[in-house]
Parts: C-alpha cells; structure tokens; sequence
C-alpha cells in the first residue's frame, strides 16, 4: 500500500499567491515601515543594552573603586575609595579591608576570624550557638525550668 498525493487544482494555487501579494503589500506599505521600525528598535535595544552597561560598570567601577591586596592575605580585593566607614571584604579570608586615608593603599579594619586555623570548621563557627548544651554547665533541673517558665507581657495602647 503506497500513499499518493492528492490531485491538484488549478485553484489550490491562488491562496497562497494571495497571501504572499498581501504579505508584500503590507511590508511596502507604511504599516510595515513601522512594524520594522519597532520591531528593530526592541531587537537593538535587547542586544545592546548589556554591551552598554558592561561599559558603563567598568568606567564607575574605575572612577569610584580601586583594587589592591588584602593587608592579611594579599588576594586582590575592591573597595571604594575614599569610604573609610564602610568597608568591604575580603573573599579569600574574611578581613574588612578599606581604602586608607592617603586614597592609595588598602588598610585592614578588624582581625579576622580564625577559620580553619583553630581546627573548626567554617559550619562549626555559624552553628555554634545552636548545639543542645546548656551554658550553665549543663544542669538538667535548670534547663527545664527555662524552657517552661511563661512570661507575661502587658501592652499598652496609647
């Protein structure tokens, strides 16, 4: 059993000549001067867009930050400049590293943590307060009744 093609008509050929006159019709018209019109402008403005902001990044990035080593471990870190009350910090190692008053070097803030050198983990550090042990030694009859002391709160609307 074999599939044959139907017949063709003579008028099976006119649709699509119709449609294809009318879709040339509409684009040399001035309807299709606009639908290309928009049309372009939304495709240059997705294409362009992150090419003009990349641009724009590197030139405020190089205006208003500079890079330098961290004080601590000496990985390159950005900060702003000129902003001694809001640091940034270090990736690597965790310092807060800031531009130093001359606007030229980098200044460290604070010691940083201990990570891995005391032999605890970076989880260990976050979720030290959370473990089951009571800070007052561990007394059973204490950490009841802590647990089932209710307090009482009156608020008063003014």
């Amino acid at each position: 059993m074999s599939f044959r093609p139907p017949d063709q008509k003579d008028g099976d050929l006119v649709p699509v000549v119709l449609a294809l006159f009318g879709f040339a019709a509409f684009f040399m018209s001035p309807f299709g001067t606009f639908f290309f019109a928009i049309t372009n402008t939304i495709i240059a403005g997705v294409l362009l867009t992150p090419v003009i902001l990349f641009f724009v990044y590197q030139l405020w990035s190089a205006v208003y930050m500079m890079e330098g080593a961290c004080p601590t471990c000496g990985q390159a870190v950005k900060v702003f400049k000129g902003e001694s009350e809001n640091p940034n910090f270090c990736v690597n190692c965790g310092a807060s590293v800031r531009s130093a008053m001359d606007g030229k070097n980098l200044e460290i803030c604070n010691v940083p943590p201990d990570f891995g050198r005391t032999g605890n983990s970076f989880l260990d550090v976050l979720i030290s307060n959370l473990n089951d042990e009571d800070e007052g030694g561990g007394d059973p009859q204490a950490k009841q009744k802590r647990e089932t002391t209710v307090i009482d709160v009156n608020i008063e609307e003014e």
